[in-house]
């Protein structure tokens, strides 16, 4: 049996050979997965891809809180295979082991397996991607803004539109329009429709064949 001091040596080793191999854990991916479960139903002991890395700390991997201790009696310090069979709780790791997520063989005192979550890390592509999504966001603020300009012009010509053939009626009829009202139908016949002192936002008429006339308060209706 090992003393404790070469178990420490050995862990410092490994973690230096980590580090100069820039081993980092294994990413699982859905295949991973089916292949394990597959394998273990045709009754054959899976053996698992994680590296050891001892105490070596990966850059770009966030361990979790999850860790999978490994029965004392294995030793995977000598490069023994690492299997599902060496876990202390094997369904429990079956159960828990995720997509996405990374897994490392790990030793403080004992080996464990230790769960990860890769971390993004930046590079020229990534900023560039970065940009264009911000560029993109700018872009969409901007139509969203210009809708909204549209929208409200669309219910200003509406509120025209009304109007105009509210007087067209009323003409029709033998009727009239104050001064205010044949401006606001000079300017929309010459194509300035956004004349900022010709908003028709109700009308008001004295008779049948009075006069037509802008007005800025609403009318109520008459009960």
């Amino acid at each position: 049996m090992r003393s404790l001091g070469d178990i420490r040596e050995h862990s410092r080793i490994a973690a230096r050979k980590a580090a100069q191999e820039a081993l980092r854990p294994y990413i699982v991916e859905a295949d991973d997965l089916a292949d394990l479960h597959l394998t273990i139903r045709a009754g054959v002991v899976p053996t698992l891809p994680f590296p050891f890395l001892s105490s070596h700390k990966p850059t770009g991997f966030q361990p979790t809180q999850n860790r999978y201790f490994v029965d004392s009696s294995v030793d995977l310090v000598d490069g023994t295979a690492l299997t599902v069979q060496a876990f202390r709780e094997p369904l429990r790791f079956l159960k828990h082991i995720r997509e996405g997520y990374a897994y490392a063989v790990l030793q403080a005192g004992q080996c464990y397996v230790q769960e990860y979550i890769p971390v993004r890390t930046s590079s020229p592509l990534l900023a560039q991607v970065t940009t264009a999504i911000e560029c993109v966001e700018k872009l969409r603020d901007e139509v969203a803004e210009v809708f909204g300009c549209l929208e409200e012009l669309h219910k200003r010509l509406d509120r025209r539109m009304a109007f105009l053939r509210e007087a067209e009626q009323h003409l029709r009829r033998g009727g009239d329009l104050t001064l205010e009202a044949r401006k606001l139908v000079d300017a929309t016949a010459n194509g300035k429709s956004d004349a900022p002192d010709a908003r028709p936002e109700s009308v008001e008429q004295s008779s049948a064949t009075g006069s037509i006339a802008l007005n800025s308060n609403s009318v109520p209706e008459a009960h």
